[in-house]
């Protein structure tokens, strides 16, 4: 009887054994079999990311090479609204966040606590422009120590002009956009073709901390800068003309002055 008992015993054990690596077996065969591109495509639209990166907008030297346009690093503050928490996460952020982007807080609470625009999720928008690289360090600091959730920062450039307002009616100027700048007159819109920047797009799997993996799938491509403008005109003439004609509207205060100074 004892004989039995043991044999019974061992037969369920064998039984409940076999049942179950065929059941784990089973679970094997239709996670790696039937769903392994379905899954493989998961993971990799988890680990997978997109990075842009736009070259710089070409330069505008004068006729020996002198920077009259060039460009400057700066950083845009950014925010996506679905990420940076309830109304009392985003009014502590706001205040975090005024003193260094010296802005009042109910414009940054509005930034980050607006969510939708109509029916649309917003999930991309400027909190601030165009920092320099101390007050976006500063940023950064405040972000990383208390850890506020949706808020980053964006690398970029400015157009920075060396020479102040020399040949400003000429070189025109731009407005800053999301993509490129935008050019209002001048020498900066009868060449903008030439001067603005491509756009790439570079796709690759990466770790956690967004380290790129040395295998796996990559697609990397590289933008290219603007190309650069030089001018007929030079700058320390150009200087000097500026000089002559702003003393003679001083003096004579005419509707109109014009010069012109040629090598004959």
């Amino acid at each position: 009887m004892a004989r039995l008992s043991f044999i019974i015993r061992i037969a369920v054990c064998v039984a409940f054994a076999v049942t179950f690596l065929i059941a784990v077996g089973s679970r094997l065969y239709y996670v790696q079999i039937v769903r392994n591109k379905e899954l493989i495509s998961k993971a990799r639209r988890v680990y997978t990311t997109v990075a842009s990166k736009k070259g710089e907008r070409g330069r505008i030297y004068d006729y020996n090479g002198n920077l009259i346009v060039g460009n400057i690093p700066c950083a845009d503050v950014m925010a996506d609204p679905k990420m940076t928490g309830d109304d009392k996460a985003c009014a502590k952020a706001a205040e975090l966040l005024s003193k260094c982007l010296r802005m009042p807080k109910s414009e940054i609470f509005e930034a980050l606590a607006t969510k939708k625009r109509g029916d649309r999720d917003i999930r991309y928008k400027a909190v601030r422009k165009e920092l320099t690289l101390d007050t976006a360090k500063a940023v950064e600091q405040v972000i990383a120590k208390n850890k506020l959730k949706g808020i980053f920062l964006e690398e970029k450039t400015k157009r920075f002009y060396p020479k102040g307002e020399l040949l400003s009616n000429v070189v025109g100027l731009t407005n800053s956009t999301d993509e490129f700048a935008k050019p209002i007159n001048g020498i900066e819109k009868a060449f903008n073709e030439s001067l603005t920047p491509t756009k790439a797009k570079s796709v690759y799997e990466r770790d956690r901390k967004g380290v790129p993996f040395a295998y796996g799938k990559k697609q990397m491509n590289q933008e290219r800068n603007g190309n650069d403008v030089y001018l007929t005109i030079q700058e320390p003439i150009q200087a000097i003309v500026e000089e002559e004609l702003e003393t003679l509207v001083k003096d004579f205060k005419p509707e109109a002055a014009y010069a012109i100074m040629a090598d004959p």
